[in-house]
């Protein structure tokens, strides 16, 4: 991601609740990440939002991911 954002992002603990807490152990415990355009402090609220350019950031991110995890 550090292309993407310009600088090496630091593992840290969410402080708030995704469905990727539920699903690691329906999985068996892989490494989880959470990564999306929204602004940590925003979440979980009904009037979260993401900043346009930070979404389109996103889609770039995911197709660089895509295409490396499928050798592309």
């Amino acid at each position: 991601m550090q292309p993407f954002l310009g600088d090496r992002p630091q593992p840290r603990v969410a402080t708030f609740f995704t469905d990727a807490a539920a699903l690691k152990f329906a999985y068996n415990m892989p490494p989880t990440i959470i990564l999306g355009p929204g602004e940590a402090q925003m979440a979980p609220q009904t009037s979260e939002y993401c900043v346009v350019d930070r979404t389109t950031a996103s889609v770039a991110a995911y197709a660089e991911i895509a295409r490396r995890g499928c050798a592309i």
